[in-house]
């Protein structure tokens, strides 16, 4: 008995692409129609490539410790650390919330053709190195990317419908300010540089997929999580074949 099914080749073609060209690269194509002729009564194998969460937010709306909540709670995603060249505070842990460098070793870095994307922010240097995301890629590990939204830009032009995009808005601008100030962590000068930004940083939030507002860390890590699932659900991102008997 024939019987037809549904295929997406979404997932394999990111995977299979040259990555160091992906930005040149076609699209990968809508959803095509395929006969099938043997097989069981009911058939979903499942496989793509992995997803890239990009998530920004204003200084001190809490994305670091979002990020790590929905880490703890989602199974196959992994964290990006990127390399920072400012100084680690006391909080931080080097090679888990960044991996703390030189600018010298972050311009060598950046000549090697290392970083995805980089950018300066709040007077240092930030990138995210790109062969542990190329890694996750294919081989279907979903992972978080902490950025700025210039960064976010980039990842999309290169990764495509692979990255899901998420701005976390503070519940005000007002709140946002007490707690860079409350968290005594850094320069006075660095404050300031934060403070005068975080207007001018919230109008890029039109430009993103998904925006949760953390008013309640456990509302806005659990709406993340929803983000995540529902995105892993999405016939685009795979690689599908359905037959029915």
């Amino acid at each position: 008995m024939k019987r037809y099914g549904v295929r997406s080749d979404a997932g394999r073609t990111l995977i299979e692409r040259d990555f160091a060209h992906q930005a040149d690269a076609a699209e990968a194509p809508d959803l095509l129609v395929e006969r099938f002729t043997e097989g069981s009564e009911f058939d979903v194998p499942v496989s793509r490539a992995g997803l890239i969460f990009s998530i920004s937010a204003p200084s001190g709306t809490g994305k670091s410790t979002v990020a790590e909540l929905v880490l703890g709670r989602v199974q196959n995603l992994v964290r990006s650390v990127s390399l920072n060249t400012r100084k680690k505070r006391s909080t931080e842990v080097d090679g888990v919330d960044y991996t703390f460098i030189s600018r010298e070793e972050f311009d060598r870095n950046v000549k090697e053709g290392n970083l995805i994307e980089f950018a300066e922010v709040y007077g240092s240097l930030r990138g995210t190195p790109k062969r542990p995301l190329q890694l996750n890629q294919s081989q279907g590990i979903d992972t978080i990317c902490i950025i700025e939204w210039n960064g976010t830009r980039r990842l999309k032009s290169i990764f495509e419908r692979t990255v899901v995009s998420i701005y976390l808005m503070p519940p005000s601008i007002d709140i946002v300010k007490q707690r860079i100030v409350a968290r005594a962590q850094d320069s006075s000068e660095e404050i300031a540089r934060r403070l005068a930004n975080i207007e001018e940083e919230v109008k890029f939030a039109s430009e993103y997929d998904y925006c949760v507002v953390n008013d309640d860390l456990a509302e806005c890590v659990s709406n993340v999580v929803s983000i995540i699932k529902a995105e892993r659900c999405r016939v685009r991102t795979q690689k599908m074949e359905i037959g029915f008997g």
